[in-house]
C-alpha cells in the first residue's frame, strides 16, 4: 500500500472515530472492498458494532437484502423493544418469521423498527454500518438506512460505504477533458452498447436511483447475451472536503453516451455524468468522501474479462497491451498474469510466459508476488511437485506482506497452507488461521482459491461433513451470484463430494453435472469435472457411465499436463474399476496414482483417499504383502495425524489382507470393528461397502447367516442412501447365497392357495410382478401380497430359490 493510500486509510480511520460517516469511491482493482475490510475490522477490535453488507449486483433485484444481510446477526432479545406490530414485520424481513401481508402503513413501520433496533444496538457500544458495492444494495434497504440515518445524529451511528467508479484512464467529459476530481464515469466492459435511460444515485447515499432501477447491455462482439450494470453514485463535491448527508436529496444528473474505438479495434462507450449542484438538505451525519487511487495499469479490461469469465476476450486484450511498445513493466506483468490466469488447468501451454514476466517484474516485490503465486500453482500442476509449490507460495505470501498487497496475501497463504496439509505439515492449521484472519478481500472469500474454500477440506481432514457441507453450501450461494465460473465448477465438484461421503448419492450427481455443465459453458478444462462427476456416478448412478467419465477425466488432464488432478482422475477410474470387479485394471490405475502422489510428496492421506482402494486391488491381485506394507505406511500418518476415518477404511483393507493370509475369522472380526467405527463417523457409503465386504468374507466362511445378515443390512443402507452400483452388488451377493443354499426340505407346493401357486409359477418362470398381474387379471398389489406368502409358507427369501424350490419340485 502506497503513501497515499495510508495517508486515506487514515483520514477515514479519524473521520469514523470523530462521528464522521465516510464513503470510499475507487475503481475496480483500487482496494475498496480491503479498506472496508480493514476498517471495519479495525472498529470490531475497538468494540464497535459492526453491521456488514455487500451486495451483489443480483442482489439489487431482492427487495430487504441487504437488510437481512446487514441485520443477520443481531439477536432476537434486542428486538423486544419494538411494539409487536414492528417485531412481527422486523423479523418476517429477516427470515425468522413467516411473512406478513402488507398493509400501507407496513414500510413506515419496517422503517421504524429498523430505527428502533439501531438505537438500541447503539446504547450499548458505538455502531458502524459497512455497505461494500453500495451501489447495488436494494431499494428498500437503501431507503430504510436513509430513513434511520437523518434520525440518529444524536447517537453512536456512522456508515461506511464503497462505490465502483470505472477506469478514469478511458473516462473523459463530452469535450474531451479528462474529468474533474470525484466525478465517476461508467464505461461497459469494452464492447456493449449501453441503454442510458435512468440516473446515477444520489451523492452520499447508497441509493441505486429508483427511476429505473438497473440497465440493460446488450450485443457486441462477444454476442447478445444480456449483461446487467448499475450505475455508480456521483458525488458533487471535491474529495478532500465532501460532506453530505446518508439521505441527501437526489441531485440531477446529465448521461450523455459517447463511444471512443479501443486499441484492438473493439468498440467501448462511455457515458459523462456531469456534477450537478448541491442540493443536500436535511443533514444530520457529516459524510467524508475519499476517492483511492487507481490501480494504475492499463490491463484492468482484461483483468476485468477473466474475472467475467470471457478468457478468450481477456486473452486478446492481454496480448494487445503486450505487443504495445508503451506499456510500462508493471502493466506488462499484469498481462502476463491475465494470459496464465485465463489458461485453467492448462498451465503447461505457457510455459515460456514467466521468464519474461519475471523480467518485467525486476524488483518490485508487488509484481513478484502475483508471479511466485502463479508459480506455485504451476509447480504442482506442471512439474508435479508439492515441495516447490510450497517455497514458491511462501515466497509469495512473504513478498505480498511487503507490498501490503492483502489480496494476494490471502491467497498466497492459503495456497501455502494447502500445500502443508497435502505434505502432512502440522503448521497448516497456523497458516490457514493468518488466511482467514482480518483484514480479509471480499474476492478472496468466495474463491475456490481462497481460504473459505480450503476451510472446508480442513473439516473432511477432520471427519466434520455437516461443517464442510455448509460451509460449501454458503459459499455455492454467493459464487453463483459474483464469482467466476471456475470458483463455481470447483465449490460444485467439491460439495458433489461431501454428499457422497454422507450417503446423499442423487444429490452429489446432481451436482457433479451441474459442474460439468458450469465447466462446458465456461469452457474451462473439464478433467476436475468429469472426475467429479466419476465419483458420482460410481457412487449413486451407473457403473458404466462412471467409467467413460473417468475416462475422460484422465484424457483431459493428460492434454493439459495437469499433474494436480491427473492422480485424482486415475483414482476414480480406479475405484470404479474395483467396483465392477476389474481387479487387473484397477491396480493398474491406481498403481499410477501411487506413483503421482508420492511423487509430488503427499504426506496426509485424508487429502486423496486412494490407499484403501489399493490394497483391496493389491490383495484381488494375490500380492497382500505389498499392500499389508501399503496399509502399514499409511496407518502410520493417519495416526500421527488423527484422521479417524481413513483409518477405519483402512480396517476394512487390513481385514482382506488377513483374509488372503489364510485367517477368515479373524478377518471377520476386524471387519465387524472397521462397521463399529463407521457407525460413529459420518461415512455412510463406506460404512455399505464394509457391511458388503463383511458379508462377502462370512459367505466363503460358510457362514451363510451371518453373510445374510450383513449383506442384508448391506443392501438396506445402499438403498436408503441411494447407491444404486453398490446395491447391485450386494443384491447380486444375496441371489448368489440363495442358488448355492440347499432347497428346504418338505416344502410342498400344495401349501400354497390357488392364487398363490399360480403368482409362483409364473415369477419362476421370468415374469415380472406386472407382467404376472397383467395375466392373472388383477392388481400388482395382489401379486405382491401373494409372492410375499408364498415365500413365507415355502421358506425362501428371493426369486432365484423360489425359482430353485419349483424346479426341484417339478416332475422330470
Amino acid at each position: 500500500m502506497g503513501v497515499d493510500r495510508e495517508a486515506l486509510l487514515a483520514t477515514a480511520r479519524d473521520a469514523l472515530l470523530s462521528g464522521t460517516s465516510v464513503q470510499l469511491m475507487g475503481e475496480p482493482g483500487a482496494g475498496r472492498s480491503t479498506f472496508l475490510a480493514e476498517l471495519a475490522a479495525e472498529r470490531s477490535r475497538d468494540g464497535w458494532r459492526v453491521l456488514r453488507c455487500a451486495p451483489a449486483e443480483a442482489d439489487q433485484l431482492l427487495p430487504l437484502c441487504g437488510l437481512f444481510d446487514l441485520l443477520s446477526g443481531v439477536e432476537d432479545e434486542v428486538f423486544a423493544t419494538l411494539a409487536p406490530h414492528e417485531r412481527t414485520l422486523l423479523r418476517a424481513a429477516l427470515h425468522r418469521a413467516p411473512p406478513t401481508s402488507q398493509p400501507g402503513h407496513a414500510v413506515l413501520a419496517l422503517r421504524v423498527a429498523v430505527l428502533k433496533t439501531l438505537t438500541a444496538l447503539c446504547a450499548h457500544s458505538p455502531v458502524l454500518i459497512a455497505v461494500d458495492d453500495a451501489q447495488w444494495l436494494d431499494t428498500p434497504t437503501s431507503e430504510a438506512l436513509t430513513f434511520t440515518t437523518r434520525r440518529t445524529s444524536h447517537l453512536p451511528l456512522t456508515t461506511l460505504t464503497t462505490y465502483r467508479t470505472p477506469p478514469t484512464a478511458e473516462a473523459s467529459t463530452a469535450d474531451g477533458q479528462p474529468p474533474t476530481a470525484g466525478s465517476p464515469h461508467r464505461e461497459t466492459e469494452s464492447r456493449p452498447t449501453p441503454r442510458t435511460d435512468r440516473q446515477p444515485p444520489t451523492a452520499g447515499s447508497p441509493h441505486r436511483g429508483t427511476e429505473g432501477g438497473q440497465r440493460t447491455v446488450t450485443g457486441g462482439a462477444g454476442g447478445n447475451t444480456p449483461r446487467r450494470q448499475a450505475r455508480p453514485p456521483r458525488t458533487d463535491v471535491h474529495p478532500e472536503t465532501a460532506e453530505a448527508t446518508l439521505g441527501g436529496s437526489r441531485p440531477r444528473t446529465d448521461v450523455h453516451p459517447a463511444t471512443t474505438p479501443t486499441p484492438n479495434g473493439a468498440s467501448r462507450t462511455r457515458t459523462d455524468v456531469h456534477p450537478p449542484t448541491s442540493q443536500a438538505t436535511g443533514r444530520s451525519h457529516p459524510v467524508r468522501t475519499l476517492t483511492l487511487p487507481p490501480p494504475a495499469s492499463a490491463a484492468t479490461p482484461a483483468e476485468a474479462a477473466v474475472e467475467s469469465g470471457d478468457y478468450a476476450l481477456a486473452r486478446t486484450l492481454a496480448h494487445a497491451l503486450l505487443r504495445d511498445p508503451a506499456a510500462r513493466p508493471a502493466d506488462r506483468v499484469r498481462a502476463w498474469l491475465v494470459v496464465v490466469d485465463s489458461c485453467g488447468q492448462a498451465l503447461a501451454e505457457i510455459a515460456d510466459v514467466f521468464p519474461q514476466a519475471l523480467e518485467d517484474a525486476r524488483d518490485d516485490p508487488a509484481s513478484l508476488a502475483r508471479l511466485h503465486l502463479r508459480m506455485a500453482w504451476r509447480a504442482w500442476i506442471v512439474e508435479g511437485s508439492a515441495p516447490k509449490a510450497h517455497t514458491h507460495a511462501t515466497r509469495s505470501a512473504v513478498l505480498a506482506h511487503r507490498a501490503a498487497d492483502r489480496r494476494t496475501e490471502l491467497l498466497a497463504l492459503t495456497q501455502q497452507a494447502a500445500l502443508e496439509f497435502y505434505l502432512g505439515r502440522t503448521e497448516a492449521e497456523r497458516t490457514l488461521v493468518r488466511a482467514l484472519a482480518a483484514p480479509q478481500d471480499p474476492r478472496v472469500l468466495f474463491d475456490h482459491n481462497g481460504p473459505v474454500f480450503l476451510k472446508h477440506r480442513r473439516h473432511l481432514l477432520h471427519d466434520r461433513l455437516d461443517d464442510a457441507r455448509t460451509e460449501l453450501r454458503a459459499l455455492v450461494h454467493t459464487v453463483r451470484h459474483r464469482g467466476s465460473a471456475e470458483s463455481l465448477c470447483q465449490c460444485l465438484s467439491g460439495l458433489a463430494q461431501v454428499e457422497i461421503h454422507r450417503g446423499r448419492c442423487e444429490r452429489a450427481l446432481e451436482l457433479a453435472h451441474q459442474s460439468l455443465r458450469v465447466t462446458e459453458q465456461a469452457g474451462l478444462s473439464q478433467g476436475p469435472a468429469w472426475y467429479a462427476v466419476a465419483l458420482a456416478e460410481a457412487a449413486g448412478g451407473s457403473a458404466d457411465r462412471a467409467l467413460t467419465a473417468a475416462e475422460r477425466a484422465t484424457r483431459h488432464s493428460e492434454d493439459d499436463n495437469d499433474l494436480l488432478f491427473l492422480p485424482r482422475a486415475l483414482h476414480a477410474e480406479g475405484h470404479v474399476r474395483l467396483l465392477r470387479g476389474e481387479s487387473a485394471a484397477a491396480l493398474h490405475a491406481l498403481q499410477r496414482v501411487r506413483l503421482l502422489e508420492l511423487g509430488q510428496g503427499q504426506g496426509d492421506p485424508a487429502m486423496r483417499r486412494w490407499q484403501a482402494d489399493l490394497a483391496e486391488a493389491l490383495v484381488a491381485a494375490g500380492r497382500p504383502a505389498e499392500a499389508a506394507e501399503l496399509l502399514a505406511e499409511t496407518r502410520a500418518q493417519a495416526v500421527r495425524l488423527g484422521r479417524r476415518g481413513v483409518l477405519a477404511v483402512l480396517e476394512r483393507a487390513s481385514a482382506l489382507v488377513t483374509e488372503e493370509r489364510g485367517d477368515p475369522e479373524a478377518a471377520a472380526h476386524r471387519l465387524a470393528r472397521a462397521v463399529e467405527r463407521l457407525t460413529e463417523l459420518p461415512y455412510r457409503l463406506e460404512e455399505g461397502r464394509t457391511r458388503l465386504a463383511l458379508g462377502r468374507v462370512h459367505a466363503r466362511r460358510g457362514d451363510h447367516r451371518a453373510a445374510r445378515t450383513a449383506l442384508a443390512q448391506a443392501a438396506r443402507l445402499f438403498t436408503r442412501i441411494g447407491a444404486r452400483p453398490w446395491l447391485a452388488l450386494a443384491t447380486a451377493e444375496l441371489d448368489r447365497l440363495e442358488v448355492n443354499a440347499p432347497v428346504p426340505a418338505g416344502t410342498d407346493l400344495a401349501a400354497l392357495s390357488t392364487t398363490e401357486r399360480r403368482v409362483a409359477l409364473l415369477v419362476a418362470q421370468g415374469a415380472t410382478n406386472q407382467e404376472t398381474a397383467s395375466t392373472l387379471t388383477v392388481s400388482v398389489k395382489t401379486v405382491e401380497a401373494a409372492l410375499t406368502r408364498a415365500y413365507r409358507k415355502l421358506g425362501v427369501r428371493s426369486r432365484v430359490s423360489l425359482t430353485r424350490l419349483i424346479l426341484s419340485r417339478a416332475p422330470d
